[in-house]
């Protein structure tokens, strides 16, 4: 049957493979922010192994002195940003959930008041 009428074929499912190329490189991008933004030695931010638990981003000691956050990467079409929040609460230092979507740049989300906090220490520190 062709036509408007006609059942929408599904989409082919990509490879397991696929999703998690797209995961390290999520990963990857966060890592090199920090990085650039924070002066950082590369040795002091490592990204987790596929399907190792705990964080996505693993800071050293004094990497955590400057940016103690527990982060949680997503690069997903469609994200629950419930169930992000949630992953990266689980771990130790604020959390902050990294997403991105093919063709978007990437955005974090942290707690409210947090943010503020930063903000007004950063006036602050004029």
């Amino acid at each position: 049957m062709t036509g408007p009428t006609a059942p929408k074929e599904p989409k082919p499912r990509k490879p397991p493979s696929f999703s998690k190329r797209k995961g390290r490189e999520a990963q990857n991008k966060v890592r090199e922010l920090i990085l650039a933004h924070l002066n950082l030695d590369p040795d002091d931010v490592k990204c987790a192994l596929m399907g190792e638990s705990g964080a996505d981003i693993k800071l050293s000691k004094a990497a955590r002195e400057l940016f103690d956050y527990s982060v949680e990467v997503k690069w997903r079409e469609k994200i629950n940003v419930w169930d992000g929040i949630a992953c990266a609460k689980q771990r130790k230092g604020e959390p902050m959930f990294c997403f991105k979507r093919s063709r978007s740049e990437m955005f974090a989300v942290v707690r409210l008041e947090h943010l503020l906090d930063l903000i007004k220490q950063a006036m602050a520190n004029g």
